[in-house]
This record gives C-alpha cells, structure tokens and sequence, in this order.
C-alpha cells in the first residue's frame, strides 16, 4: 500500500479553507454586513485565482497516484465507482440547497433556477465542483508513459487557451475545458514524482516562501493595473506551486499541523455543508433581529467550520446517514 501524502491532505485543506472563507465574505457583502472596500475586493479575487485549481490539482494527483485507467473495463469500473461517490453527495446536498433556498428565498442572496437545471445544466455552488470533477474523470485516462504526459499537458493547455474562443457556448465545457489542465497538472506532479525530489526536501521550504513572498506584491499589481487573463493563469500557477514546495518539504520532513490535519479530514463535510450551516445562521440572527456584523462574523465563521465537523461526527455514528458524506466507505471498488 503506497504511504499516503501528506502535502496533497494539506494543499485540499487550504482549499477547503479558502473556498469556504470566500462564500461567506461574499455572503456578509450581499447582506450588507460588510461593507465592501479594496481590500476585501483584492482578498476575494487572489483567493478565487487558485483555490478551486488547487483542489483539482490535488484530485489529478491522487488519481494517478492511486487509480489506473487504461482499458475499457478499468474505464467503465471507475466511472460507475466515481459517479456513485461523487454522484450521491453531489445531488444529496444540491437537492439539500435547492429546498432550502426555494423555501426560504426571501432570505437568501442567490435565487435557484428549477431543480433539474440546479441539479443537471447550471449546478448550485460549490457543488459543481463534484459536477465537473466526475466529467473529468470519465474523460481523462491514467499517465503511462513521457508521451502520454506530453500529449495530456499539450491537449489540456490548448483547450485551456482556446477555451473562450471555441464555439461551443455550453456550461460544462467552458468548466472542463478550465480545470482539466489543473487536473493534468496534478497527474503529472504525481506522475514525475515531484514529492521524492531531493531538492524540495532540503530547499522546498526556502523555495516556497520566496515564491510566496513574490507573490504578494504581484497579486496586488494584478489587483492595481495588470489584470488580465494570462497574468491571473501565471499567478495561479505560482502560487499552486508555491504551497506545493512547502507541504512536500513538511511532509518529507514529518512537519505536522494539528490545524490542517483537522480540517483535511473533514474537508468533505466543510465542503458539503459550510455554505448551509452560515446561511442557516444568518437567516436565523437577522429573525432574531440581530444584525451587529461583528457577531454575524465571529459566529458565521465559526459555524462555517465546526457545524459541519459537528454534523459529520454525528452522521458517522450511523452507517445510513454517513453514507451520503462518504459512500466510497460502502462501495467495494472493483480492481481495475
């Protein structure tokens, strides 16, 4: 059995972290409990260059690392297995979503189309990501040679250029023809093996903070004056790598973060029910007639993390309900 990685639990828990902070500052701004100002502007549109790449890069490695896809029958076992463990969060908590925001419409920011276009054309956020995912994996086989890896990286960058250009005005393929390159980018992190390099186990640490530290300043001329597609494509890049060199030195050097090991292990239930728990809360305080943005803060913040691990730690004491956070735990994988 391979030794699990570390770094890649890592990176999905800053994912998760950055994904769940940004849908509840732009929930406090569509409230009006915060006011929006530059700041927050810049905070929301550097977090928004990486965080969702980030997590696929994170699913392209550990696809390659641990699954192997390269006949029809290896293709159609991890399809049916990935649309049964992608498929049954996905449309349990968008069907979740789409009652409550229906049934509570007039307190929520976002109104919801019909069920079957939430649920099939334009999925309710965040769940489009499980959504788009699962396209990916039924359209992507595993890496098994150099060429292989040069025709993946080729085929997803060009789709990735040429994706605003191509005439196809459909949801799903603008989405996939975004994040497979991401996804590919993973495969071959996984493929190359960028967590045995030597380097990064001495220098990955002084490598990263001076990316990041580069990164900083030129997150906020992109903000000021250089915006544009290929700078935010760069700095995505950048800083995916970045957070990459410092988690496979830590994890090389068996640095550990209490704080992320946490919230990696509920990354899945923080994902599912983050944006449920804080609306919930929200809706909830202004019935109350409590509208002091520093306890719509402190509390939705709060909420946003400990209400979900609380709910998983709940639904884990019984197989049905746990069932729809992790149904891979219940369905035997059949060997490729």
């Amino acid at each position: 059995m391979k030794k699990r990685e570390v770094w890649v639990d890592y990176l999905k828990a800053i994912a998760c972290t950055l994904v769940a902070l940004g849908h509840f500052l732009q929930s406090m701004i569509k409230s009006n409990l915060i006011i929006s100002n530059p700041l927050f502007v810049w905070f929301e549109e550097t977090i928004y260059l990486f965080h969702v790449p980030l997590f696929f890069i994170c699913s392209g490695y550990i696809f390659q690392q641990y699954t192997c896809v390269n006949s029809l029958k290896s293709w159609f076992s991890n399809v049916k297995y990935k649309l049964l463990m992608l498929g049954i969060p996905y449309f349990t908590f968008s069907f979740i979503t789409w009652i409550l925001k229906t049934c509570f419409s007039n307190a929520v920011n976002d109104h919801p189309g019909s069920l079957s276009e939430s649920l099939f054309l334009h999925p309710l956020s965040p769940y489009w990501f499980l959504y788009v995912l699962f396209f990916i994996f039924a359209i992507t086989p595993t890496l098994k040679n150099n060429k292989h890896a040069l025709s993946f990286l080729t085929v997803s960058l060009l789709l990735y250029a040429l994706r605003s250009n191509l005439p196809i005005n459909n949801y799903l393929f603008s989405r996939l023809a975004t994040y497979e390159f991401y996804f590919v980018l993973g495969m071959l992190l996984s493929f190359f093996h960028i967590s045995d390099s030597k380097t990064l186990k001495k220098y990955g640490k002084t490598l990263g903070v001076i990316l990041l530290s580069i990164f900083l300043p030129l997150s906020i001329l992109d903000y000021l004056f250089l915006s544009s597609g290929f700078m935010d494509f760069l700095l995505c890049l950048w800083i995916c790598i970045a957070l990459s060199f410092i988690f496979i030195y830590c994890d090389r050097r068996n640095i550990q973060f209490k704080l992320l090991n946490c919230i990696s292990q509920h990354s899945m239930p923080i994902f599912l029910m983050h944006t449920i728990f804080a609306a919930a809360l929200r809706t909830l305080l202004f019935k109350l007639n409590i509208t002091m943005p520093a306890i719509h803060i402190i509390s939705g913040l709060l909420i946003s993390f400990v209400g979900p691990i609380t709910a998983a730690t709940i639904m884990k004491k019984t197989k049905f309900l746990n069932f729809f956070l992790y149904p891979n735990i219940y369905i035997k994988k059949s060997d490729n």
